[in-house]
């Protein structure tokens, strides 16, 4: 009788040990990656007037698809995409005229635009704080899920700008944007 008790565990256990690791292949995990896209350029038109418009459409591959392949997910496995932050910058040299700074912008909006569908989710829509007279960390919504600005195989920055003074020339800029991919992968 011992000898059957005996062996009824070990059973038991090996049957738990192979049940425990094929129920380990199958176990997967939400994770977060950062995505970059850094020094974005681009220029703003002179406008002689205060403007209320869109000034700069800016196109983007996203290739998403090799970021995924080097993380090790595919775009299936994504589960969600938001901003984590955004920064604009002026970029302007001139010395042949006065530079521009952000003191000139009563408000800013950045937001994703995508053609094929004529869709378009807002990042910002801020009143610039003049805490820096070239540089702006933008108010973010890190709620808003873009995955499908991301996941096509183009979308846009579009800024547009609202100023309380005309400019005289072009001005250079640039956008430093950072999302947070969050994906299902296997442990």
């Amino acid at each position: 009788m011992k000898k059957q008790l005996s062996f009824l565990t070990l059973s038991a256990i090996a049957l738990l040990a192979v049940a425990s690791i094929f129920s380990s292949c199958d176990q997967t995990v939400d994770t977060s990656f950062d995505k970059e896209f850094t020094n974005v350029t681009f220029s703003v038109p002179a406008y002689p007037n205060t403007i209320d418009t869109t000034v700069a459409s800016i196109v983007v591959n996203p290739n998403l698809e090799d970021f995924a392949k080097n993380a090790g997910f595919t775009l299936a496995d994504i589960k969600s995409i938001t901003v984590k932050s955004a920064t604009l910058s002026i970029k302007d040299t001139t010395t042949k005229f006065t530079p521009v700074t952000f003191d000139i912008i009563d408000r800013v909006t950045l937001l994703l635009y995508n053609a094929a569908n004529n869709d378009k989710i807002y990042i910002t829509d801020q009143t610039p704080t003049h805490n820096s007279a070239t540089e702006l960390a933008c108010d973010v919504d890190k709620t808003a899920d873009v995955a499908p600005f991301l996941k096509a195989s183009e979308f846009y920055f579009q800024f547009g700008a609202k100023t309380n003074k005309g400019t005289d020339h072009v001005v250079p800029m640039a956008l430093n944007v950072t999302f947070t991919i969050v994906a299902t992968i296997k442990k």
